[in-house]
């Protein structure tokens, strides 16, 4: 089953927490991908994850860091707990990091037990953010989310990789992006993005299992099935 987007949140400021919330409905067992860009270039900065509905958000082991600039990391929740009004909340110590960006991003087609596979993540000054390579992926049919920190102010233009979609970013002065692709194969997956000008950047690539039923039933197994073998 290969994932599908659903919809998107921004938020940014410098006041915590950020609360990116989504417009419409979300869906009990979906996964909620999270892009979180901060000013400071330390880890630290960011405090915690948490959601109006209790979700667990986990933090990708890929990071992205430019000391005392800038840093991207990569957040999820899986088989979520949805409803209306559903807000993401990013916490931050404001003395580390003078302001955040967020985007989340909710998508259907995965299941009950953790859809992490891989990730990878690098850093550089250029127009052109890539992630590097993961390693190989473990399934064929999979999501793999692009998550970028563009460092500098919003005259340099964030845009989608080649062959990826779902774009969103929160426009700031440290822009979080996201964006997406399904493949359908194994090996190894690397994100990019444009910039419009030459900006230092940090990005991660990571890879989401989607939902892959279980082979039916042959009729040797539903007869031992039955007969208790």
């Amino acid at each position: 089953m290969a994932a599908v987007f659903i919809q998107s949140a921004t938020s940014n400021g410098t006041v915590s927490p950020q609360t990116p919330t989504f417009s419409s409905t979300t869906t009990n067992g979906n996964l909620i991908v999270v892009a979180i860009s901060e000013s400071g270039g330390n880890a630290a900065s960011i405090t915690g994850v948490t959601d109006t509905f209790g979700n667990t958000y986990t933090q990708v082991p890929a990071t992205a860091l430019i000391a005392t600039v800038t840093s991207v990391q990569a957040w999820y929740a899986y088989n979520i707990v949805g409803g209306a009004s559903h807000a993401v909340n990013v916490a931050f110590n404001t003395g580390i990091a003078a302001r955040i960006s967020v985007t989340a991003q909710e998508f259907s087609g995965f299941g009950s037990t953790d859809p992490y596979d891989v990730s990878v993540g690098a850093t550089g000054t250029s127009t052109t953010p890539s992630s590097g390579a993961t390693g190989t992926t473990s399934q064929a049919d999979s999501l793999v989310v692009g998550f970028l920190s563009r460092n500098g102010n919003a005259s340099s233009l964030v845009s989608v990789g080649a062959g990826y979609s779902n774009f969103a970013t929160s426009v700031s002065a440290s822009e979080a992006a996201l964006e997406s692709k399904n493949v359908a194969v194994t090996g190894t997956q690397t994100a990019t993005f444009n910039l419009s000008i030459s900006r230092q950047w940090a990005c991660i690539a990571a890879v989401f299992k989607a939902y892959t039923a279980p082979p039916p039933a042959t009729a040797s197994s539903a007869t031992n099935l039955l007969m208790g073998v």
